[in-house]
């Protein structure tokens, strides 16, 4: 039977133990201790000298109950800063996955915001000025609009690095199933801030788009179009050589759904025929934002001939051509050798009667060599 004060120590034994102040193997140790000192301070008959040593034994052990009811006080005390230390070490110690993810989020978050804004800046002057920058060429205007871009890319580069390194230092803190919660969080935080922002940015890009997207670019100048030329082969002429082109002037423009058609007027040059007047169509496709040259066709040519005053000069009409007869204002006689070499006088002063041969004779009515201009066109 135990007495009242070892059974109240007992019960405040199995209190600290619920409370977790001690252990399993604390509170069975002291149960024990005080189970044997009751049994040895109850009387066992004709042992006499047995309990005087057995009670002499136990007054010399440490009497923890005795110890616990003096400084239960400070038992608790030290419980609740044990508790507290741990839980500093949980909140603010540990490493936190979920937490390393957010901080880490939080430093991109402040370098988007940051570049947002100067893009915004940047896109909104950009639209203010649009017009008074007079671009000609969609190149030029997203030249100029890259150009006013690179602060703020510079910017978010340098920014973007000093996170990068922060992400992995606490990326490396974090093993196994934390580095997927670490890697989730961070892609979920980054990605919804971004949305947050990219809509107004959306407009300004789109707004900008359009303004350039509505510049016309220039058709081919005369430079340009005499490049193409070089290495065309036509019914009347190759071009070989720029030098050949002397001068070349648009004199019409047609254009219909990403298709440009130039009528161009060329004036050439030979060593073996001389000068000539010439007209080509020329078509160009559009690709992309440029016009691609795609074809040539020689509409028209014409030699000059000079006829002779005391001699006569032949002229060799081109095959497989049509041909009309330019006389300047000059008179001249034309020797057909298809119609017995009848001689027909020529001129502003006398009508032409529609006969022609392959071949035939001019010479001048005037008192000196005359030149007239004959103008070949393709049959079809």
């Amino acid at each position: 039977m135990l007495d009242d004060s070892t059974y109240k120590l007992l019960r405040e034994l199995h209190e600290l133990l619920e409370n977790g102040v001690i252990t399993n193997d604390e509170f069975a140790f002291k149960k024990r201790e005080l189970l044997e000192k009751a049994n040895a301070q109850a009387p066992i008959p004709g042992k006499d000298n047995v309990v005087q040593e057995q009670h002499a034994v136990v007054e010399n052990q440490f009497d923890f109950g005795s110890w616990l009811g003096k400084n239960k006080w400070w038992v608790v005390g030290a419980f609740f800063s044990l508790a507290g230390l741990y839980a500093g070490w949980y909140s603010f110690i540990r490493h936190d996955p979920g937490k390393d993810a957010k901080a880490a989020a939080a430093l991109y978050c402040n370098c988007v915001e940051k570049n947002y804004e100067m893009l915004v800046k940047v896109d909104e002057d950009f639209i203010k000025s649009f017009s008074n920058y007079n671009f000609t060429t969609k190149q030029l205007a997203r030249k100029k609009w890259n150009e006013l871009q690179q602060s703020a890319n510079s910017q978010w580069q340098q920014c973007i690095e000093k996170v990068e390194a922060k992400k992995k230092e606490l990326a490396r803190r974090n093993k196994g199933k934390n580095a997927v919660e670490f890697d989730a969080i961070y892609n979920a935080e980054t990605n919804n801030y971004r949305a947050t922002k990219i809509d107004q940015y959306n407009t300004l890009e789109s707004n900008i788009q359009a303004s350039i997207s509505a510049i016309k670019n220039p058709t081919p100048d005369t430079e340009k179009i005499k490049s193409d030329l070089i290495g065309q082969r036509t019914q009347f002429w190759t071009f070989n050589y720029l030098s050949e082109i002397s001068g070349a002037t648009i004199r019409n423009t047609t254009e219909n759904a990403g298709r440009l058609e130039l009528e161009v007027m060329l004036k050439l040059n030979s060593e073996s025929s001389g000068e000539h007047d010439a007209e080509v169509i020329m078509v160009y496709f559009q690709d992309g934002e440029d016009w691609t040259f795609n074809s040539v066709k020689m509409n028209s040519i014409s030699y000059i001939n000079i006829a002779p005053v005391d001699t006569w000069q032949r002229v060799i009409l081109l095959p497989n051509t049509k041909h009309n007869t330019d006389y300047l204002g000059n008179k001249i006689w034309i020797k057909l050798p298809c119609q017995n070499d009848e001689e027909i006088a020529q001129g502003p002063d006398m009508s032409f009667d529609g006969r022609r041969c392959t071949y035939f004779y001019i010479r001048s009515r005037e008192a000196s060599p005359v030149q007239i201009k004959i103008k070949y066109m393709p049959i079809d």
